[in-house]
């Protein structure tokens, strides 16, 4: 097993450095952005979606983060690209 000491010492940011209820939405380039400012390790979800695109986003459902109830892996990228998070 490699050398893991890093993961012990420095900091993970699960979803990047985020609020949402402050418009710092998970999983976006601003909450990846201001866990670099913190030099934190980034963790990220990604998923491969009906047009074999691949997109970072945690959840399977695009309901919680955008209001529309429909499962990632039936979304194309054409119809999610410009869908605004809440």
């Amino acid at each position: 097993m490699k050398d893991i000491k890093f993961l012990k010492s420095n900091l993970i940011a699960h979803r990047g450095v985020y609020n949402n209820n402050k418009g710092v939405i998970e999983n976006t380039m601003l909450a990846f952005k201001k866990a670099m400012e913190c030099e934190y390790i980034i963790e990220l979800d990604v998923h491969a979606i009906k047009d074999s695109t691949v997109v970072v986003f945690h959840d399977d459902n695009i309901k919680r983060l955008t209001g529309i109830d429909k499962k990632l892996k039936y979304c194309t990228y054409e119809e999610i690209k410009d869908i605004k998070l809440r």
